[in-house]
């Protein structure tokens, strides 16, 4: 079977150089399969691309050859930068992730079902970014201390597989883009005193004591808007021996 399309950015122009995939909605344990196994098995197919990956052409058309017959989401990953000014000269990039004809939610997705040998060469994915926010605060304690390190999580309440993380920069703050509308829980984890080592730097010698924070999570309401401001208080591990 053939799965066949186009990709458009929201103002109407093609999207050019995005990997699109096909998943199938079921596998032998009842759960998501990934489609990367079947294409494997039939060669890839003409068109198919490393991995079951094809990159949409100068025009936003994309075609995914030799799926066997079964259900199916298609789904655009697209690679941008992160907000990381940590990070230096080098660009950290996440990856967004879109189901077709362009929801954010996996379960939102259309879903595609192919007979044998049939092709759908008709959908049409337009991807809109400027329906997503971005979510920023900051992280502090309850015992007069300094975060300077973590991860920041936004786990949707409505479909567990849309995440979203950003990384706790030393000043506490933090920024998690390519957030759609939703309800999240927002998870703190692995929060620490003492900064990451930036990329490719090994960590000096602190004089300062590591101090490691409790978990923390809460649930936050994102509208059609960036939220900002966002207040996290941590308190401290409770600290057992150990070797």
């Amino acid at each position: 079977g053939v799965i066949a399309g186009k990709l458009q950015w929201d103002d109407g122009t093609p999207a050019t150089g995005v990997n699109v995939s096909a998943q199938t909605t079921t596998s032998s344990t009842g759960g998501p399969s990934d489609l990367t196994r079947v294409v494997s098995q039939l060669g890839g197919g003409f068109g198919g691309g490393l991995g079951g990956f094809q990159t949409s052409d100068d025009r936003g058309y994309f075609r995914i050859t030799g799926l066997a017959p079964g259900s199916y989401w298609v789904r655009a990953t697209m690679m941008t930068p992160s907000a990381d000014p940590a990070a230096g000269p080098i660009q950290r990039m996440s990856s967004i992730v879109m189901y077709a004809p362009g929801k954010v939610r996996r379960s939102d997705a259309e879903t595609i079902t192919l007979k044998s040998g049939e092709e759908r060469d008709d959908l049409m994915f337009v991807l809109d970014l400027s329906a997503l926010h971005t979510v920023s605060g900051h992280v502090g304690t309850t015992d007069q201390g300094n975060i300077a390190a973590g991860v920041v999580r936004l786990t949707d309440q409505q479909d567990s597989s849309l995440t979203r993380m950003g990384m706790i920069e030393p000043d506490g703050s933090f920024v998690v883009q390519w957030v759609p509308a939703g309800t999240y829980t927002l998870a703190v984890s692995n929060a620490s005193n003492i900064p990451s080592p930036a990329f490719g730097r090994r960590q000096q010698g602190s004089s300062s004591q590591g101090m490691s924070y409790a978990p923390f999570q809460e649930s936050l309401t994102v509208t059609d808007t960036d939220v900002s401001g966002v207040g996290v208080t941590l308190a401290p591990a409770t600290t057992t021996s150990s070797q």
